[in-house]
């Protein structure tokens, strides 16, 4: 029969084994947390830093198209043609793309690669026709616009962000929308016309294009 000092140290031992390892999980419990909770505050820094970064290339691209528009306008007197998209400018350094996730930086990079090539499919526009290079520049900065505010709002949506406060009445989103709207009208009367040609000289409709 074991002393009653045994059974005692055993309790013991027993207890202060089961107190580390119960220590231990806790440690590594809120050490978990912890970094969890790090991960989605560097989230929502990162999805804040692109989200600025996409709506202010929204708003330069509206710049750009009313830059145009005066210059069209006033006959060249006043404005900037411009010719082309502006160039998205460099991601802020303070974006931990992996705390982002996967799937927003899939449709970043995706973004900053179609406004790259849209700027080489305008430019090498201007070699066969200036007019419908110009209309084409300006639908594609009107459509790559109101793309990077919508990934913007999405950023912005997923994470309980604020939406972006406008900076004056003039609503970036509202005049992208206008001038879509105006160059796709645009388009519809060009096409009217061509086709009216074509009905004179006695040409069937898209045989030009077959």
């Amino acid at each position: 029969m074991q002393s009653t000092a045994g059974i005692t140290t055993l309790g013991l031992l027993i207890t202060i084994g089961t107190s580390s390892v119960v220590a231990a999980l806790v440690t590594t419990g809120v050490t978990w947390l912890r970094d969890q909770l790090r991960t989605k505050k560097d989230d929502k820094f990162s999805a804040l830093y692109l989200a600025l970064t996409l709506e202010a290339y929204g708003a330069e691209c509206a710049t750009f198209l009313s830059d145009a528009e005066t210059w069209i306008s006033s006959h060249e007197a006043a404005g900037e043609a411009h010719g082309n998209l502006p160039e998205l400018p460099p991601w802020p350094s303070d974006i931990d793309w992996k705390a982002l996730g996967i799937d927003d930086t899939t449709r970043a990079l995706t973004l900053a690669a179609a406004i790259a090539s849209t700027r080489s499919y305008v430019s090498g526009l201007y070699e066969y026709d200036d007019e419908d290079a110009f209309l084409s520049f300006r639908e594609k900065t009107a459509a790559m616009g109101k793309r990077a505010l919508q990934l913007a709002q999405e950023l912005r949506f997923a994470r309980t962000l604020k939406p972006a406060e406008p900076a004056s009445d003039w609503l970036v989103e509202n005049y992208l929308d206008e001038r879509t709207a105006e160059y796709a009208e645009i388009r519809r009367r060009d096409r009217e016309r061509q086709a009216e040609r074509k009905a004179e000289f006695g040409e069937e409709p898209g045989a030009a294009d077959a």
